[in-house]
């Protein structure tokens, strides 16, 4: 699934039921601090791939209902969860 041609979200097999999040170079360079993956229709929080410069990252109106996954970005100053529910 990809998300305006630049941001790519994989399965891996190795880790079913969990989606992997990978910017394409020329997106990252454009912004390495911040990150949006607003209005996908996610239900959980991807695995970031490469992302570990993020400062801040936002999930507005999806469906996550569980924090998990950021383990990978120790520089994250922000976070917006803003408007997630299961429906």
């Amino acid at each position: 699934m990809e998300k305006g041609g630049n941001i790519i979200f994989a399965e891996l097999p190795q880790i079913p039921n969990v989606w992997v999040c990978y910017r394409r170079p020329a997106e990252r360079d454009g912004n390495v601090e911040r990150l949006a993956l607003d209005s996908v229709e996610l239900n959980h929080v991807p695995l970031l791939e490469g992302e570990e410069k993020l400062k801040m990252l936002t999930f507005q109106h999806n469906k996550i209902c569980k924090i998990e996954n950021l383990i990978s970005l120790p520089n994250l100053l922000y976070l917006d969860l803003y408007d997630n529910q299961v429906k």
